[in-house]
């Protein structure tokens, strides 16, 4: 019989599921913030999908719609899009949907939710690497 090894879950993908956001979303790389602009205002991103955005709330209302713009990593293009406040939670982050966002944009942050899945499993098999020498006598 095989046994898998049990797996830590990780805290960068999330699934939504109350009726407002089923999607999946990413967090970003510590190393590779978003930030999200607003007029001369920019705000860092805590989490992305193809379908909505959730940032810090810099005192925005809940129904409240705003046009804001960001850039991923690896994408030449800034992103522009229409959102509006969904909700906003106990610790004060604003959770969003896109209202208007091009083909373009909704392709460029799935790409941008691939790397960040590739990178977090290239981590954790650096990290599984790591743990497994530690012990093994090996210099």
């Amino acid at each position: 019989m095989f046994w898998r090894k049990k797996q830590r879950p990780s805290e960068l993908f999330r699934h939504e599921t109350d009726n407002r956001r089923k999607s999946f979303r990413v967090s970003p790389n510590e190393q590779e913030p978003i930030f999200i602009r607003f007029g001369d205002r920019f705000i860092p991103i805590a989490n992305i999908g193809a379908l909505g955005v959730a940032f810090p709330n810099p005192g925005f209302n809940c129904g409240e719609a705003r046009s804001a713009s960001f850039e991923l990593p690896g994408e030449s293009e800034s992103i522009d899009v229409r959102l509006e406040v969904v909700e906003i939670s106990s610790r004060n982050i604003c959770r969003c949907r896109f209202v208007t966002i091009s083909k373009r944009a909704v392709d460029a942050i799935h790409r941008y939710m691939l790397n960040r899945q590739k990178e977090d499993l290239r981590s954790q098999k650096t990290r599984g690497r790591a743990s497994d020498n530690i012990g093994s006598g090996s210099p």
